[in-house]
């Protein structure tokens, strides 16, 4: 919920104060008790994109309305000295000169 607290963005400003006055409370412990909130329904549950496609792939009774709210990069780690190293370079290099689109 950073991404709603620290957000300077007057829509998403407004929605960490209604997040925060709700009551009962909107915020949940766990992925699984916010499905299952959503599966009781009367409640939308903003999660991690990758995360959200993992649940919609196992319950075909949700859905995903919008889009992305922000965009984040993921890194990838190696160990030191892998010969894989070189290849996810160029990868990146790639992707980042926009021949190619993962």
């Amino acid at each position: 919920m950073e991404f709603f607290r620290e957000s300077k963005i007057p829509i998403y400003e407004r929605m960490w104060s209604i997040m925060q006055s709700t009551s009962p409370s909107v915020f949940v412990n766990s992925s699984r008790e916010g499905i299952s909130r959503v599966r009781a329904g009367n409640y939308a549950y903003l999660m991690e994109s990758t995360m959200l496609e993992y649940w919609i792939g196992e319950d075909c009774q949700l859905q995903t309305i919008g889009g992305l709210l922000d965009s984040k990069g993921y890194g990838i780690a190696l160990p030191k000295g892998s010969p894989l190293r070189d290849i996810f370079s160029q990868a990146s290099r790639i992707k980042f000169l926009k021949f190619i689109s993962f």
